[in-house]
């Protein structure tokens, strides 16, 4: 984190769920004015963290989120994202399906993981086991997908990806939603992007562990869940995702916002 923001200049850091390293960064490093959900217990929170007490594994809430944003002067009416990305992007998006030899009408799998430096997120492999196997028995287009503006994911991927697969590597965040909104179906392990996904009516599958998983699961949106991501099976995520892209997804693309 450090790394990759302290070449640019910050006013304002909104830290939905502070830890210790994030209060650091962002008020020694970055020098920046923080927002925090609140100020008295998470400062608490720290000092037991540094007295050798457990992290607590609390996600932040809907409270903690408007809370912050209040104090920026933004109030949070609605929780939906409303994404439609321009059409422009669409065209250009299509352009480099049929530059990397795409063919119209053919089914496309976006892999798109969460952190790689995080030992709880779903193996490098494999996501690579799922784009090789949905490749060779779907005759699908594999598309692995970094977060903007890196290239861990694609690099770290590329080994294990099938002949013919797009990489996305350091993306723009508009062309990432694009990418999203023209898959048939997005596997991936951060809840953000499958939220994005659902938002955009592309069906997903989110591996996620016993405390991450989302509220509920849908026809549309499934999730692959284990005591931790790594205990999720490529078996179990390859069966969901056959039986999603075996079902007629016509019906969602007239849903779209």
């Amino acid at each position: 984190m450090v790394r990759r923001s302290r070449r640019y200049s910050f006013d304002l850091v909104l830290d939905f769920s502070p830890r210790l390293e994030t209060q650091i960064v962002s008020r020694l490093v970055l020098r920046a004015r923080v927002f925090t959900p609140s100020k008295l217990p998470r400062a608490i929170g720290m000092l037991l963290e540094l007295g050798g007490a457990a992290r607590s594994a609390r996600r932040p809430t809907r409270s903690d989120y408007a809370n912050v944003l209040q104090q920026a002067g933004v109030e949070m009416d609605d929780t939906r994202l409303a994404i439609t990305p321009p059409v422009e992007e669409d065209a250009r998006f299509e352009h480099r399906l049929a530059s990397s030899g795409s063919r119209g009408g053919e089914l496309i799998v976006l892999l798109y993981a969460s952190n790689l430096e995080n030992r709880h997120g779903w193996p490098v492999e494999a996501f690579g086991e799922i784009g090789t196997r949905l490749a060779n028995n779907f005759n699908a287009r594999i598309i692995a997908g970094d977060e903007p503006s890196d290239h861990a994911f694609t690099g770290a991927v590329n080994a294990w990806l099938p002949l013919g697969a797009i990489k996305l590597a350091e993306p723009r965040a508009i062309e990432l939603l694009a990418a999203i909104a023209r898959a048939s179906i997005v596997i991936t392990d951060a809840p953000s992007i499958a939220r994005i996904a659902s938002e955009l009516s592309t069906p997903v599958i989110e591996i996620a562990d016993t405390i991450s998983a989302s509220a509920a699961s849908s026809t549309t949106h499934r999730i692959a869940q284990g005591s931790s991501r790594r205990n999720v099976s490529t078996d179990e995520v390859y069966e969901i995702a056959g039986e999603m892209l075996q079902e007629n997804r016509s019906p969602s693309l007239f849903q779209r916002p």
